[in-house]
């Protein structure tokens, strides 16, 4: 079973400040054939250098060594969109009634699908739950 780590995890497991940190960082270790996409990557820069978004961001420089990381370590599978994502995603926005910001998450379920990964972990199930072609797994209930 393939698992993907949404961002979310991704920035606890980053965060020392997070009171999700220990938990995210045990994730990696319980957890074998781990991905990420290519979009989680993205977002977790997004996140990470911005001080809205998190208590302590970081310089630009930490931030592409974070993503170096990621990228090139044999823990994780980086997966991509392929030719057959965008015609899934735009089944599944016909399909379940996607709004706004939700096409984000709903891409990356399609990222998903079309990489055969049906897992995906993440603190914030709601738009992920629309999807019953996918199991999601919130690890910190």
């Amino acid at each position: 079973m393939r698992v993907l780590f949404d961002t979310n995890i991704l920035v606890y497991a980053y965060n020392t400040h997070s009171t999700f940190y220990e938990k995210a960082r045990a994730l990696y270790e319980m957890e074998d054939n781990i991905c990420i996409a290519q979009q989680n990557l993205l977002e977790l820069y997004s996140v990470i250098t911005d001080k809205r978004r998190i208590e302590y961001p970081v310089i630009h420089e930490d931030a592409l060594k974070v993503l170096k990381v990621y990228s090139v370590t044999d823990n994780f599978t980086v997966i991509s969109p392929n030719s057959q994502t965008i015609g899934l995603l735009l089944l599944l926005l016909k399909q379940k009634k996607v709004n706004n910001a939700e096409i984000f998450d709903t891409y990356l379920v399609a990222t998903m699908i079309t990489n055969n990964v049906n897992t995906v972990y993440t603190a914030d199930e709601k738009v992920f739950k629309k999807f019953s072609e996918i199991n999601v797994i919130n690890p910190f209930m």
